[in-house]
This record gives C-alpha cells, sequence and structure tokens, in this order.
C-alpha cells in the first residue's frame, strides 16, 4: 500500500500510475479502522506489494499488475483509496470491475481537478466547474468593489497546486482577471497587484513505512 499523508503526494503518485499505464482503476471510501485490513486483502488476493524488479517481470509477461494508493484526509474518519492495474492476465482483471482513465467519461478526479494527458504528458488540471467558480468569485469582488474579497479571491486562486496544467489555467485565469478589471472599473484604478508566478509543485518521495522507521530508531538507540 502507498499511504499519501497529503493530498498533493496523493496526486503525484497518481500521476505517475498514470505515466506506468496503470490505466484501469476504481475508487473508494473506506472506514480508517477498516483499512489496514483492506489493504492485506489487496496483498494476498491482487500482490499489491511487489517489488519494482517484480512488477517490470509481470507487466512484460502480460500479467495484470495492480498497485494500492491510499490517501487520508486530515479531517474525517474515511481514507480514499484507488485500486490500479495495468490490465493483462490475472485475478484482479476476473474479480474487479475497473474503468479508464484515459476515457473523457471516467477521468480521474480530486476535489475539483482532474487527471489528463494532454498529447505531452499526463497532468492535473482544474475541472470546469472549479474554473468556472473561480470566474464567478473574482467577477464578484470586482463588481462589488470588494477589495478585500478580491484579495482572497486571488490567494485562493494562486493558492492552486503548481501542476503544469493547473499553473497554465492560473495564467489564463490571470489574463482573463486583468481583462474584466479594464472591462468593469473603467481604468479608473489600479488593479491590486497579482503574484508573479505560480511556483511548480515540487517532487515529495513517499513516506517510510512506519516498521522501517522504528528499526532506524533502534539503530540511533544502539
Amino acid at each position: 500500500m502507498i499511504e499519501c499523508e497529503s493530498k498533493i503526494l496523493a496526486m503525484q503518485r497518481l500521476q505517475d500510475a498514470a505515466r506506468f499505464d496503470y490505466h484501469l482503476y476504481f475508487q473508494g471510501e473506506i472506514g480508517l479502522e477498516k483499512l489496514t485490513a483492506l489493504s492485506k486483502k489487496f496483498a494476498r488476493e491482487y500482490d499489491t506489494e511487489l517489488t519494482k524488479s517484480q512488477r517490470s517481470r509481470r507487466k512484460l509477461s502480460g500479467e495484470a499488475v495492480t498497485q494500492f494508493l491510499v490517501w487520508k484526509p486530515e479531517s474525517g474518519d474515511k481514507a480514499i483509496f484507488w485500486l490500479l492495474t495495468t490490465g493483462g492476465k490475472g485475478r484482479v482483471m476476473e474479480r474487479e470491475q475497473f474503468v479508464d482513465l484515459r476515457d473523457k467519461e471516467h477521468r480521474l478526479s480530486l476535489t475539483g481537478y482532474e487527471l489528463v494527458h494532454d498529447g505531452v504528458s499526463w497532468s492535473w488540471r482544474m475541472e470546469k466547474t472549479a474554473y468556472t467558480n473561480h470566474q464567478k468569485r473574482l467577477r464578484n469582488a470586482i463588481l462589488a468593489k470588494n477589495d478585500l474579497a478580491l484579495q482572497m479571491a486571488i490567494a485562493s486562486l494562486y493558492n492552486s497546486p503548481g501542476f503544469r496544467l493547473v499553473r497554465r489555467q492560473v495564467g489564463m485565469l490571470s489574463k482573463w482577471l486583468r481583462g474584466e478589471w479594464k472591462r468593469l472599473r473603467k481604468d479608473t484604478e489600479p488593479m491590486p497587484a497579482l503574484p508573479t508566478f505560480l511556483a511548480y509543485v515540487r517532487r515529495l518521495p513517499n513516506p517510510v513505512p512506519k516498521k522501517k522507521t522504528k528499526k532506524v530508531m533502534d539503530v540511533v538507540k544502539a
């Protein structure tokens, strides 16, 4: 099981999965008290705990390779999980029903973002609803001449996770905002300054499993 401590890490690992041909998936929620049992079941039934070399050999032989990815939101008592597979021969294909994230109707989504391939590579972008919500919030603040609300809306926009396609959308929204300001305020007053850029999301490592962490601490104590 790949247990993600943050939403950004979960998004990165899902992006990695798409890049390495784990195109079939299903997504669900489970109570934290049942998560360990589910992880053990998937490991036993679908070999989700294989090493990198074992996964590579199975993939080359045409067998389905499966991974189990989990994100625990900070609030709440449930975890969001994804069972992802490359497809091929195997028990997992016989027992589970998957959708293909390459299908526009089954894109993998998380908290207002969707994972897409734009012809260059896999990346996350805002879903249409999230994009238009930013526009509405910015426009309403301009119309109300509420500078505080506008500053908060801009901060929210630039707090978006800096994946490649999200960065592009933020740039488009910033350009749109300048145009709306000129159209609605008629250049009667200067527009608040915008941040110079949205930083890229830095690459995050997988968390060290708890058992391994304990071993490291034992060595230090010795």
